[in-house]
């Protein structure tokens, strides 16, 4: 199955909305300037998952947040060590090397897993809240998931968490944002932020905006 068009660009906008309170949330908490690219849209299934993702083998920081109500699906937050490092820092305040230095390694880890926390609750949050203005529709969060695991390995288990199955097909969305001080221009810093209902809900979607 394919999107047409129409449905292509309203699930765009509707990303791009949502990512954009999401990037001025995380700039107020961490106090830094923020910006996102143009959201990808594409319908793919479970077993195309490492056509559509760039280095599937790299370590990857996860954060899942299920969608329930009248539409299901599940969203995430993907960041490796550098940027999992560079958020940590900037949201506990602890922007010294050294000051990360002194922690073992399990308190490093158990700080990222915190701070991809409070990430994935701000960015489900927005996405939640936009798709509930612009549709109208009966939207809440459920429950979170963490993981560290290759980036191909921690997708493969929320697309599972989405529902799907080896053959079905799902929607995937995907944004990125970037820090945009002058030391980390262009830099992404927080990953992907990635969006997956279950092919089935565009049409629940799509009937709240009216097409």
């Amino acid at each position: 199955m394919i999107l047409t068009k129409l449905q292509e660009d309203t699930l765009q906008e509707i990303a791009n909305i949502s990512t954009g309170h999401a990037a001025k949330s995380l700039a107020e908490l961490m106090d830094k300037k923020i910006k996102h690219n143009i959201p990808y849209v594409s319908v793919i299934q479970l077993e195309q998952i490492f056509d559509v993702i760039q280095n599937p083998e790299d370590e990857t920081y996860m954060a899942a947040l299920e969608i329930t109500g009248d539409v299901k699906g599940v969203i995430l937050m993907l960041m490796d060590e550098a940027g999992a490092t560079l958020v940590a820092k900037y949201m506990t305040k602890k922007m010294l090397d050294e000051d990360l230095e002194k922690m073992t390694l399990e308190e490093q880890q158990e700080l990222k897993f915190s701070v991809l926390l409070e990430c994935i609750n701000i960015i489900g949050n927005s996405y939640i809240t936009t798709l509930v203005e612009i549709t109208k529709l009966k939207i809440e969060s459920g429950l979170t998931d963490m993981a560290i695991d290759m980036k191909a390995a921690v997708l493969d288990r929320a697309f599972l968490k989405a529902g799907a199955t080896s053959c079905s097909e799902l929607i995937y969305i995907k944004s990125e944002l970037y820090l945009t001080d002058e030391k980390y221009k262009n830099k992404n810093f927080i990953g992907e932020i990635v969006i997956i209902p279950n092919f089935e809900e565009k049409d629940k979607i799509m009937e709240g905006v009216g097409i």
